[in-house]
């Protein structure tokens, strides 16, 4: 049975009076409160706007986050760094990573949770170049931006340089909107959860990122119709470290499946 395990924990953290986000919380976490509960590093992707200034962290990862410091009674020290490093620092054993999905090349260096959620790999153009998609065939000789270190699924990943051509980007979402509106890719991969819908997923992505021109109402950026790939995200950690902690980890990821008859 295929579930959406971020949103429905989400609901139960909501019902518990978990409403804050992270970037609110952060600061209230003083020396006293921290040196009540082990504190655990884990590292999260940053994603830097126009202005160099770090965008807060989703709100539902934010919620999740808490919800999972509750019932591990931890804490955990949050870094935000640029995805490669992240991933880097993880596989170092530097801490967890949260929100990587698996590849056969990170299942031989990391241990992972169960799955926090869903999400799909959606395909972004301008509407005025949009292409169809249904399989990787469609994208040959296209050029495709995703961000450095990320994985789009075993399929793309193998085609990648070979069929079509990647556009390495960095975490920084705003910028890559820029190069695509300005034609330097044919597309780029957007990550978002399951639960929401490519037209809702289409009206947000211009309402934030489409750049204003004069006397033009037309939507300027169009979510393909099918996603890429739809891939399981995690929290993942150093094979054979902090196994304990993996393993309590996993137990409350699965309780929370079933919490309140979810």
């Amino acid at each position: 049975m295929k579930f959406n395990v971020a949103y429905k924990i989400c609901a139960i953290v909501v019902a518990v009076g978990f409403s804050q986000t992270l970037a609110q919380v952060a600061p209230s976490l003083n020396l006293n409160s921290m040196l009540q509960y082990p504190v655990v590093q884990l590292f999260l992707s940053t994603d830097v706007n126009n202005n160099l200034s770090i965008e807060p962290v989703p709100a539902e990862h934010a919620l999740l986050i808490q919800f999972l410091e509750d019932r591990l009674d931890l804490r955990f020290k949050i870094e935000r760094l640029p995805w490669k490093r992240a991933l880097s620092k993880a596989i170092a054993g530097d801490g967890f990573l949260f929100g990587v999905s698996k590849t056969k090349e990170r299942l031989q260096v990391l241990d992972f949770s169960e799955p926090l959620f869903e999400d799909h790999a959606w395909l972004v153009t301008r509407c005025d170049c949009q292409f169809s998609f249904k399989t990787l065939a469609d994208l040959k000789n296209k050029t495709i931006g995703i961000v450095r270190g990320t994985s789009v699924g075993e399929a793309f990943d193998a085609e990648a340089n070979k069929s079509f051509r990647i556009e390495d980007d960095t975490d920084a979402t705003e910028a890559r909107f820029i190069k695509l509106d300005k034609g330097r890719m044919d597309a780029l991969v957007f990550y978002k959860r399951t639960a929401i819908s490519r037209e809702v997923l289409a009206s947000d992505l211009n309402q934030r990122y489409a750049p204003k021109r004069e006397n033009k109402k037309e939507p300027v950026f169009c979510v393909l119709e099918k996603p890429v790939a739809t891939i399981s995200i995690h929290i993942a950690v150093k094979k054979a470290v902090h196994q304990q902690l993996l393993q309590r980890l996993n137990e409350v990821i699965v309780s929370a499946r079933f919490v309140s008859g979810l």
